[in-house]
């Protein structure tokens, strides 16, 4: 395999360093992105990948469980060296991938295609396409996927993430942000939401704002990993953790917080408010089943609110707890129950 080093690598690093979102939780500003580059070219696989020194780290994927793979046998990487969309339409017959791990072990890789992404003049990642079956690309097609990579780029120059997890991600290097994000969905783990309240609590205090946890659980599910396996259990996750985030405001945060359960904050927000996101969640989850190994599975999500005014807290450990609670009581209703406690 040819060497993957970029001709401008110091800059390119530096590029990215700077851009800062390597290890930062998923957002649906780039999800969007490579659903649409999924839909148009009817391929189970999209990625929104930024190349580190050592690895291809996904910021946003679709049809992969895996959140990075190794640079040494990164697509990629090799991708970044030019400016051009790279096409490969059978990656067996050709001499650069057919020995590839990705191509002769999962995820099979037949069909690659991939569009350089950059940041301050920069190759600093790619948006690619993959399909496991050889199949051709046309000029319009490459145009299409040109676009979309350009679109993305639009976004990494006009909007950043909010304030709170802005600081909290400037304040970390990159390795040190990976021990934040739950590295199956994507999404701030218990010890990165539990470092954003302490943040957030002083200025919802500050502003003297009504706040909102909302524990979500998923009904049932030991009976996704024991009757499809831990693979599938794991992608229902990251659906889930999808949908969530697709409902929330701007400023709301989502986190996993335990197996089969995540957190929501939310500040500047009253019960009506919490129970009408809560609502918008478990109509999304309900009334779409998720597909796992080509068969629909079908969930449903409990969730506990606890509200309360932020000046009458003394830490968010108080919130969470009340919400936690809340969770077991809605639990008790069967599936899809809700219940809410208002802390005075």
């Amino acid at each position: 395999m040819k060497s993957t080093t970029h001709p401008d690598e110091t800059a390119r690093l530096a590029a990215l360093e700077a851009l800062g979102i390597v290890h930062t939780p998923a957002e649906q500003r780039f999800d969007q992105f490579t659903a649409m580059a999924q839909a148009h070219f009817v391929v189970p696989i999209a990625l929104f990948s930024l190349i580190t020194d050592r690895s291809q780290w996904f910021k946003s994927s679709l049809g992969v469980l895996e959140k990075e793979y190794s640079r040494a046998f990164s697509l990629c990487a090799r991708t970044i060296r030019g400016h051009d969309t790279l096409v490969v339409e059978d990656c067996r017959e050709h001499d650069d991938y057919a020995d590839n791990p990705l191509v002769t072990g999962p995820p099979g890789i037949r069909f690659y295609a991939a569009h350089p992404v950059s940041f301050r003049g920069n190759n600093i990642g790619t948006l690619s396409i993959i399909d496991r079956i050889p199949r051709s690309f046309s000029d319009a097609d490459r145009e299409t996927l040109r676009n979309l990579a350009r679109w993305i780029e639009n976004e990494l120059n006009l909007r950043q993430l909010d304030t709170e997890q802005a600081a909290l991600v400037d304040a970390l290097d990159a390795s040190r942000r990976s021990l934040l994000i739950d590295s199956t969905t994507g999404v701030w783990n218990r010890s990165g939401m539990d470092r954003l309240l302490a943040s957030e609590m002083v200025r919802a205090r500050g502003n003297r704002e009504t706040v909102a946890a909302m524990m979500l659980g998923l009904d049932d599910f030991p009976r996704v990993s024991v009757g499809h396996g831990q693979d599938a259990a794991n992608a229902v996750r990251r659906e889930v953790a999808r949908r969530i985030y697709e409902n929330l405001r701007p400023r709301d945060l989502v986190s996993r917080y335990d197996d089969d359960v995540f957190m929501l904050f939310a500040g500047n927000c009253s019960n009506e408010a919490a129970m009408a996101i809560s609502r918008r969640i478990q109509a999304t989850i309900a009334h779409m089943p998720v597909t796992v190994n080509e068969q629909s599975v079908q969930l449903t999500v409990s969730i506990g609110i606890a509200v309360a005014e932020a000046t009458g807290l003394e830490n968010h450990y108080q919130l969470i707890g009340s919400a936690v609670e809340s969770l077991a009581v809605a639990r008790l209703q069967g599936g899809n129950g809700m219940e809410t406690a208002i802390l005075v």
